[in-house]
Formats: structure tokens, C-alpha cells, sequence
């Protein structure tokens, strides 16, 4: 874990600056004096270092007007908010002029059920750049926490906290193979099942929200396709994915995309899944229409969406 401890951060998020202050800005010591109400406190870690970016989870910053990262070596600094998507639950911090250790980074596609891995982070605010371990318990997990739904994640049974979301999933070479987003605690307790978006689709996510400050959204939330409504839908087996929800008014609304829609092509691709769609659509640059292949109560259909913006008060779909 000597790799990649130097690139983690913690982040605290702070609320609105009261009346006669002067909001922070640059490289403060290693204990600044903040009279403000902190509103969260996680993780984060150095993806990039020549441009000083930082990555988290969106639902740290949300509603934040400072946000304070503290470096591994005791630095701490104010940092500006590049771009965020609560779809996504993902955000893109910028640092100031300093000099930083980047993340070495791996791949979450070569892993496998039972790999061993590692979490860095700051379980209950209390224990800062704590190392915890255990395996891969599952990929490709769906995940919901309120209207936020996550896809494709992967399952892992290293003890994760609050002030966890965040923090790198590493492997055992020290790579960084996910971002920790959400753990299933019912009593906001350790459970043993932590969730880790993919570092792929945090890199892909994270290109859209340097350029753009957002993400393309084309307003669905698409699933894979269950046994169950494969056989109501009269299909002859359980293979591909499915719309499942329309945001209305969206963009996939305004084009004709309808609940219950079997995906048969996106831009001529078959689907395999609907992470392996997302990460698809994630991959296009921004701009142009997306071009659906459905099958609609057994008939073909073809439908053209043109992503847009999500809008501020939406979260659900992508």
C-alpha cells in the first residue's frame, strides 16, 4: 500500500462561508481553522497529477461551497470543483499549484470472484488513511441508494465506512482498480458488502466531467433483461437489456423511447449488458444522436436519442 497511500486524500466538505469571512483559497497548513459547518467527509485520490485532478464521489460535495483535501503528508488545501454528476456519483476535483503523487492505476476488468483486494479511506471520520482488506465477493452487482442506481459495480467485502466514499479499491500489486461508493448497512454499520464503481467507468466518466462539467444523460434507466419479464414480454430467453423507466420530458422521451423496450443494437453493437452499454455510451464524445435498435411488443423499431444535460433536480436514469 506504499504505492498508493501518498495519492489518497481526504476530503472535507464545508457549508456555505457565514458573513465577513473570507472563503479559503490555495495551499493552507495542516490544520486550517474553518468556521464553517462541515457537511460530510470522505476520500478521494490524485488520478491525475501533472493536472492536479482529483476524484470522488459526487454525494460528498453535494450542497458543499468549500471543500478541504488533506494530503497523505499532512498539506491541506482548498480545492475547486471541476465537474460532478449525481447519476454518476462521481466528481472531478481541481488542486492548486503543488507537487503531488499520482495513483498508480490498474484495471478492474482483470479481476476475478475471490481476488484479494484493498480499501483506503477514513472509516467514521476517526480513523484517517485506514488500509482495510478483503476479497472481490461479486461483480457486475446493480446497487440502489434512494433514487441513485448504480450498475456493473463491483461486490467486496473489505469493511468500508462512512468517510470511506471515495477512497480507491486497490489490488494486491497497489493499483488502483475502483472508487468506493456505497456500502449496504442498514444501521450504518459495517456488513461486510461494500460496493466499488469500476476504474474504467470512473476514468471514462471523469474525461466527460473535466470537458463538460457533467455527463451526457439520455433520461432512462436501462437493466438487464430478467427471466421473469422476458417470459411476460414472450421472449425466448432472458439475453440482453431492457428500458426499464423514461424520464419524462427527457431526452429518450422527446425521441420515442418507451418503457418495457428490448435494446437489440446501440449504434450497431448488441448490448451484452446494460454496464457494457453504459460504458459505451460513456466512451462517445459528446455530441450527435445515439441510435437504438428495439424490439417493441415483438416488432423492430429504431429510435435516435440525442443526449443532453441532466437536470439539477433529476438523479435517477443516465
Amino acid at each position: 500500500m506504499d504505492r498508493v497511500r501518498p495519492a489518497v486524500v481526504r476530503i472535507e466538505a464545508y457549508g456555505p462561508v457565514p458573513a465577513g469571512d473570507r472563503p479559503l483559497e490555495g495551499v493552507l497548513g495542516p490544520r486550517p481553522i474553518l468556521p464553517r459547518d462541515r457537511l460530510a467527509v470522505g476520500a478521494g485520490f490524485v488520478y491525475d497529477a501533472p493536472r492536479r485532478r482529483v476524484l470522488t464521489v459526487q454525494h460528498l460535495t453535494e450542497g458543499a461551497a468549500t471543500l478541504i483535501v488533506a494530503l497523505a503528508d499532512g498539506r491541506a488545501c482548498a480545492a475547486a470543483l471541476l465537474g460532478a454528476d449525481p447519476g454518476a456519483d462521481l466528481a472531478v476535483l481541481q488542486l492548486p499549484d503543488l507537487a503531488l503523487a499520482p495513483a498508480p492505476l490498474g484495471a478492474a476488468g482483470l479481476l476475478r470472484q475471490g481476488d484479494p483486494v484493498f480499501a483506503v479511506g477514513h472509516p467514521y471520520e476517526a480513523f484517517p488513511f485506514t488500509v482495510t482488506h478483503g476479497i472481490v465477493s461479486a461483480l457486475g452487482r446493480a446497487f440502489e441508494v434512494g433514487e441513485r442506481a448504480y450498475d456493473g459495480l463491483l461486490q467486496t467485502d473489505a469493511p468500508l465506512g462512512e468517510g470511506s466514499s471515495g477512497g480507491p479499491l486497490c489490488n494486491a500489486q497497489g493499483e488502483v482498480v475502483g472508487i468506493c461508493v456505497a456500502v449496504y448497512a442498514p444501521a450504518r454499520a459495517a456488513t461486510g458488502i461494500g460496493f466499488a464503481m469500476p476504474l474504467e467507468d470512473a476514468l471514462l466518466a471523469a474525461g466527460h466531467l473535466e470537458r463538460e462539467g457533467g455527463l451526457p444523460w439520455l433520461g432512462a434507466v436501462i437493466r438487464d433483461l430478467s427471466a421473469g419479464l422476458a417470459s411476460e414480454l414472450r421472449l425466448s430467453q432472458a439475453v440482453g437489456v431492457v428500458v426499464q423507466l423514461v424520464v419524462p420530458g427527457g431526452p429518450a422521451a422527446q425521441a420515442g423511447l418507451r418503457a418495457r423496450d428490448v435494446v437489440v443494437r446501440v449504434d450497431g453493437t448488441v448490448p451484452a449488458s446494460a454496464a457494457a452499454l453504459r460504458r459505451q455510451l460513456l466512451g462517445r464524445e459528446t455530441g450527435g444522436s445515439v441510435v437504438f435498435e428495439l424490439s417493441r411488443d415483438g416488432r423492430p423499431v429504431r429510435v435516435e436519442v440525442k443526449p443532453g444535460r441532466r437536470p439539477a433536480q433529476v438523479v435517477g436514469g443516465w
